[in-house]
């Protein structure tokens, strides 16, 4: 998992990748080990995560890229384990 793998500018919307892109893909292929996903930094998880909220139990975010991140990793895990 790439956690904060880009954030998202408030102001413009666009996703920029500060530590590069793609680079715990390309890792998780050479280790031969199952890439599960990413996590970019957006302003709704850095405020659930200063409320110490659980992003994932709240109901206002279900529908956002952040929340489908999730649910692709959890999927990723379920099917690792199998």
């Amino acid at each position: 998992v790439e956690n904060m793998s880009s954030f998202v500018c408030d102001n413009c919307g666009k996703e920029h990748y500060l530590f590069g892109k793609d680079g715990v893909k390309a890792s998780a292929k050479k280790l031969d080990v199952p890439y599960l996903g990413h996590v970019p930094l957006t302003l709704d998880l850095r405020i659930s995560s200063d409320e110490g909220i659980p992003f994932m139990s709240q109901e206002k975010y279900n529908k956002t890229s952040t929340w489908n991140n999730y649910l692709e990793i959890a999927s990723g895990v379920v099917k690792s384990i199998k």
